[in-house]
């Protein structure tokens, strides 16, 4: 069976305000994958139209593999959006179309031990493989997919705060 280790769990980035959302959206699946990861897989998908705007619920998920399959480093989004409303911004090149609400997004980083279940939990050439071969090699994963998702982070922050100057 694999052995999970949590390495940032539900970090979240909230804002609120005008933004791009589909510019977001887009913006979120190049980073992923420009940290080599693979195309983000959207588990859920949910769109509700109410009073206040539109609900969006969203759920990705993406991974990459290290050591032949051995490591699985995992990335989790949920982004959640509520009210969100079109806004059009008046600017000297002409009007822009954007998306007002309130947005949070939540970052897991999960590595996956074994992630292809070849060998049992009590094996001991596992135990020993991991302990003796591999140690070193499961830290630098641990702190690559650590700095990955803390660059992904950082992206979208950054994104979001090119809307706060106006």
């Amino acid at each position: 069976m694999a052995d999970k280790d949590p390495i940032l769990d539900g970090v979240k980035v909230r804002y609120t305000g005008v933004f791009d959302a589909t510019l977001l959206y887009k913006r979120l699946a190049e980073w992923i994958k420009k940290e080599k990861f693979k195309e983000p897989k959207e588990v859920r998908y949910v769109e509700r139209v109410k009073p206040i705007g539109k609900i969006i619920d969203i759920v990705w998920t993406s991974s990459r593999e290290e050591l032949d399959g051995y490591i699985l480093m995992e990335l989790d989004l949920k982004i959640f959006i509520v009210g969100m409303n079109d806004v059009e911004l008046d600017r000297p090149n002409g009007k822009l179309k954007l998306n007002k609400a309130d947005l949070e997004i939540s970052f897991t980083a999960t590595l996956i031990r074994n992630a292809k279940n070849e060998w049992n939990d009590k094996s001991l050439f596992k135990r020993f493989y991991e302990k003796y071969f591999i140690a070193q090699s499961i830290e630098s994963f641990k702190i690559k997919l650590y700095r990955d998702t803390e660059k992904i982070i950082d992206e979208t922050k950054n994104f979001l705060a090119l809307y706060s100057f106006k």
